[in-house]
């Protein structure tokens, strides 16, 4: 837990007020965010899977994290809701634009092999 000493944003220690001791790993993740960001890049291969992890998992935080560390612009706790509510969003919209692409495929194959089915005696 020394690395709660080592936390140096404003954006975690906002976090770290809002969260419970059963959520510390969110923490410690954003605190590891904190360290790629000033490092500027890794040194290792796990190093970098463990980057990509938690760039997948906390983007809106990467984001306000590193616009702290090169900015010194402070993300408020009302802005990072408001950014957290647009990304998903987002992503659900994004979602459904997947899922509805994947079954138009689909049916448009079934509709293909369908008239093949048919034009080889199959039944309908």
């Amino acid at each position: 837990m020394d690395y709660l000493k080592l936390i140096t944003t404003r954006f975690v220690r906002d976090r770290l007020r809002e969260t419970s001791w059963a959520d510390r790993w969110y923490i410690e993740d954003l605190y590891h965010i904190e360290r790629f960001v000033k490092q500027g890049g890794v040194k290792s291969v796990m190093q970098g899977y463990h980057r990509q992890a938690l760039m997948l998992h906390h983007p809106v935080e990467w984001e306000c994290i590193s616009r702290e560390i090169t900015t010194g612009e402070v993300t408020s706790p009302q802005e990072f809701a408001q950014l957290l509510r647009e990304h998903k969003e987002r992503e659900a919209a994004e979602k459904q634009a997947r899922l509805r692409a994947r079954l138009e495929g689909r049916e448009a194959y079934d509709r293909a092999h369908r008239d093949l089915w048919l034009q080889m005696g199959g039944r309908p």
